[in-house]
Order: structure tokens, then sequence, then C-alpha cells
């Protein structure tokens, strides 16, 4: 389990480093916050715009509730989600529970749920 932590964390720092290279934005990265909502298998970042998926572990809850790299958090259980604190929070509650995200991907409003323990 260690190593998959690793990776995600390594993964993340990937996808910061190209997003400095690909955004050309002077060295600097548009990030206010960076957290791993570890219950659920994912690696999140806190941008201006919103809170934004960078990994999901393979077998996680997250994994399993469809939710992908990219993919922008916008509700959990229909509660507004704009930060990682609010998300560690949300999915630490609701623990055996059932668990509905809303994200957005490419545009588009995405649906993801599941009932149960990560």
């Amino acid at each position: 389990m260690r190593k998959k932590g690793l990776w995600l964390v390594l993964a993340a720092a990937v996808l910061m480093a190209a997003s400095v290279l690909l955004l050309g934005n002077n060295g600097t990265i548009p990030v206010t916050g960076m957290t791993r909502a570890s219950d659920m298998g994912l690696v999140t970042e806190e941008r201006t715009d919103g809170l934004y998926v960078l990994a999901v572990s393979s077998d996680s809850l997250a994994s399993r509730m469809g939710i992908l790299p990219g993919d922008r958090i916008e509700l959990v259980n229909g509660q507004e989600i704009t930060t990682a604190e609010e998300l560690d929070t949300d999915i630490a509650s609701l623990s055996g529970n059932e668990v509905a995200i809303t994200c957005t991907r490419n545009g588009e409003e995405v649906h993801c749920s599941s009932t149960g323990s990560p």
C-alpha cells in the first residue's frame, strides 16, 4: 500500500511539472493547495477555479465510482465542494454510507456513486 501512495505522489508531481511546461506560466503552478483524499484513493489539487483530481488509485472507491484524473469535483452528496479539506471532511463523515459525487469532465456534468466503505 505504501508503494501505491508513493506512485500517487510521484504522478502528482509529474502532472504539476507538466502543467508548468505546457501552460508556460513563468514557473508558477496555479495551485492553492493539494491533498490526498486517501479514504477514496484520490490525489486532488485546489485551483482557483475548483478542486481537480490529479490521480486515482486502482482498486479504490474513487476508481470503482468512475472518477478520472482531470475531473473537477463539484458536489459530494449534494454539498458543494471547493477545497480539499471539504472533500476530506465530507468523505470521512460518509464512511460506510452511499457516496454520490458530481464532477465536471470535459465540460459535461458526470454523476458517480457508490455504497460502501473505501
